[in-house]
Parts: structure tokens; C-alpha cells; sequence
């Protein structure tokens, strides 16, 4: 016997809570959706610009990506980072409350998974189990 599931995509957080019971999953994209830099070093949007400069300047793209991602790394063991939307600290808790399980994803590395959670810790956000 196969269930039969639903993707539901949204950009209102409200909507999440008309979908909790038992058998929802929710999976969140972490970065420019839930978290962001306080600042612009160490965003995704620096991420790109930085390491397509590098390209430009001559760099082998391995080098540009090994040293683009050394300063990503580097700045996420000390940039604070805010919610995308002061909602989400509420409708989060609300779906902690009530049992409900999460993922958050994320294309950050293992080598920043501990300051990952503790930017999300810093704002109320915990997943169980690390579940980022």
C-alpha cells in the first residue's frame, strides 16, 4: 500500500500551521529563507559575487572555490545572523510545540554544521537532532 503525499510550497509562514498533524513533514531551506547575515560577508549573495570575481581575475575555479569557501567558513564562526521574517520565531515554536518534525536544509558544509547551529540557536530555532 502506497500513500499518496503533498508538496505544499509557500511564502506565507501562517500557512504552515493549517498543515500540522502526525504525518507532516516540514523541510525548510535554511539560507535567504529562514536565516540570513546580519551583514553582507558571509550571505550567499557575497558567496557568488566573490568567487565569480576571483573566476574573473584569473583564478582556477577549484582555487576560487577553495578560497571563497575558506572565507565563507572563516566568517560564520563570528557573524550573527536574523530571521528573514520576525514570523518565523513564532510559527516555528508553534510547530515545535506541537511535535511536529523539521528539517532544515542547507548547502553549508560539515566544517561550519557547529556555528550553523548556533546561528539558528540564536535564534530560537533548535531541530531536534541537529536535523540541518
Amino acid at each position: 500500500m502506497h500513500e499518496m503525499f503533498e508538496v505544499i510550497e509557500s511564502h506565507d509562514w501562517d500557512v504552515l500551521l493549517d498543515h500540522v498533524d502526525n504525518k507532516t513533514l516540514f523541510v525548510f531551506d535554511l539560507d535567504n529563507n529562514i536565516i540570513e547575515t546580519a551583514q553582507v560577508l558571509g550571505s550567499d549573495q557575497w558567496f557568488r559575487q566573490y568567487y565569480l570575481r576571483k573566476v574573473k581575475e584569473g583564478l582556477a575555479h577549484d582555487y576560487a572555490l577553495n578560497e571563497t569557501l575558506d572565507i565563507y567558513d572563516k566568517a560564520h564562526h563570528l557573524t550573527e545572523v536574523k530571521l528573514t521574517d520576525p514570523k518565523l520565531r513564532t510559527v516555528l515554536r508553534c510547530l515545535l510545540d506541537l511535535d511536529s518534525e523539521m528539517i532544515g536544509l542547507t548547502t553549508r558544509g560539515a566544517r561550519i554544521s557547529e556555528p550553523t547551529r548556533r546561528q539558528l540557536e540564536s535564534q530560537g530555532i533548535v531541530f531536534k537532532q541537529h536535523g540541518f
